[in-house]
């Protein structure tokens, strides 16, 4: 699963625990992963789903409509997310057992496909509901 969130740089974010820890870090409330932890333990009660794994912290060059973009991600074994500001927006990337190695975007400018193969979805393979 991949969820990729376009906004504008300043708009409240969400997303799973690991969204919430990064979102520390790129804001700047925290200065290290280690520290983003601990903030969330404080706020978590003194238990936090990093304790036995805390996520790792890369840069990652992912492709966005053809151009090379860095992002800052932060993995565990079976989920990422990463964050990059393109032109005047900031793309979060939210994965699960989904790899970033030669993950590109692209634009999406029609989204009646989009719609219709979720309309299908729900419905069930054969159409039916």
């Amino acid at each position: 699963m991949l969820v990729v969130e376009t906004a504008l740089p300043d708009a409240p974010s969400g997303g799973g625990p690991l969204r919430i820890l990064a979102e520390d870090v790129w804001s700047g409330r925290a200065h290290t992963v280690f520290e983003a932890i601990e903030r969330v333990r404080a706020r978590w009660s003194g238990h936090t789903p990093f304790d036995a794994t805390p996520p790792s912290r890369t840069g990652d060059v992912i492709v966005v409509d053809g151009v090379p973009i860095q992002f800052d991600r932060l993995a565990r074994p079976d989920e990422w997310v990463a964050c990059a500001r393109v032109g005047a927006y900031r793309v979060t990337l939210e994965a699960r057992c989904f790899p970033v190695e030669g993950l590109e975007l692209v634009r999406v400018t029609d989204l009646a496909p989009y719609i219709l193969g979720s309309r299908r979805f729900d419905a069930g393979a054969d159409g039916s509901t």
